[in-house]
């Protein structure tokens, strides 16, 4: 049963997109300052993705694309799940391979460059987003005290399947479902209030910093679609698999929602 349900989605969504293979697709950035020789290749990168994009004709929505894709350099995901941009997108890129790197100085500014070449896969939708498809999340605080709880309700418009995740500065993980709390159909308009186990499961927000900034995301998807990329029963992942997991969704099929807060020690 579970295979089929897997299969039946991925023929669906492969309906729903189409796949465009893109060759040498160019980003740079420069070191200096403030930007680290890491923080360069990451935009370069970015502006790579950015140039994929124009490449596969989505030229119409690469200002949206470069908002969005900007804002994931600046670890901040306030825009990257703004409705408005997502209402806009209409492609991204899914996977990616740099088939070249390279750091030289620009002898015209006297800064470094940090230059890349990929090769990369975009995902061009023929869905646009269902604005019925919407959901509502409560209770999350501003700011919380180290190994303070963390509790959420939240309501949709239709039934969906729910995955949680966690992305602080230095790690990113699967909040919900987990080993305790299985995953489950969500049911439209009725409140659900998380932990969903309470009796046996809290949700304990821990930091070794004096101000650490969480983010949740949200997502919301119509179809059963497990996140699979986790390791160990933390259910560690990172930035990249998870936008490449929400990416691979066409839009009209999914929903997200972003939160963010402070802990401070």
């Amino acid at each position: 049963m579970f295979a089929a349900i897997i299969f039946a989605a991925n023929i669906y969504f492969c309906n729903a997109q189409e796949i465009i293979k893109v060759k040498e697709a160019y980003g740079m950035a420069y070191i200096s300052g403030d930007v680290s020789e890491n923080q360069a290749k990451e935009r370069a990168i970015n502006e790579a993705k950015i140039d994929a994009l124009k490449k596969a004709h989505i030229a119409e929505h690469i200002n949206a694309s470069e908002l969005l894709l900007n804002s994931q350099v600046n670890n901040d995901f306030a825009q990257f799940f703004n409705s408005d941009i997502q209402s806009e997108i209409q492609g991204a890129v899914t996977t990616y391979t740099i088939v070249k790197e390279d750091k030289k100085v620009n002898p015209n500014i006297n800064q470094i460059e940090y230059s890349v070449l990929m090769d990369a896969e975009v995902i061009k939708y023929k869905t646009q987003s269902d604005f019925s498809f919407k959901a509502e999340v409560d209770s999350v605080l501003p700011v919380y005290k180290n190994a303070d709880d963390l509790n959420f309700c939240l309501k949709t418009t239709q039934d969906c399947f729910l995955t949680v995740f966690n992305i602080t500065d230095h790690d990113a993980s699967v909040m919900f479902p987990n080993v305790i709390e299985k995953e489950q159909q969500i049911r439209k308009e009725i409140k659900y209030k998380f932990p969903l186990k309470s009796t046996l499961l809290d949700y304990v927000l821990e930091t070794n910093k004096k101000d650490e900034m969480n983010r949740l995301i949200f997502v919301f998807t119509k179809a059963r679609i497990p996140f699979l990329a986790t390791k160990g029963d933390e259910q560690v992942t990172d930035n990249e698999k998870i936008m490449t997991w929400i990416y691979s969704i066409p839009p009209d099929q999914r929903c997200a929602v972003y939160k963010q807060f402070h802990i401070l020690k």
